[in-house]
């Protein structure tokens, strides 16, 4: 990520409950491989939990991106009950490695 934009950083912890009917691979197909490939191009990193009933991601990149994309994260049929955890603007990030980590319920455990 080193040709980042220098945009001062925001992060955004959220939480969410799936909508019903996703199942892991519709999860890892739909959401988090396309997340990685974009969230690259747009400078954004973070992590993504999920097991089979919720989320909880950490998105981090230039402010008004990650603002951006949380909304549309908020408008998506595939959360409810979102609720902003944290938002803040760091010195730096947690994550700048990934594009998007991906920890299933069972990998944390």
């Amino acid at each position: 990520m080193s040709t980042e934009n220098t945009d001062r950083l925001r992060r955004v912890v959220y939480r969410s409950r799936q909508a019903s009917g996703l199942d892991p691979g519709v999860i890892v197909d739909e959401i988090a491989l396309p997340a990685m490939r974009k969230n690259r191009s747009l400078f954004i990193t973070g992590c993504l939990w999920f097991d089979r009933s919720s989320f909880i991601q950490i998105l981090e990149g230039p402010d008004q991106t990650v603002a951006d994309m949380y909304a549309r994260i908020l408008n998506d049929a595939r959360h409810t009950d979102v609720e902003t955890l944290l938002e803040d603007s760091p010195e730096c990030r947690q994550f700048e490695r990934f594009s998007m980590r991906t920890v299933t319920g069972e990998q944390s455990s």
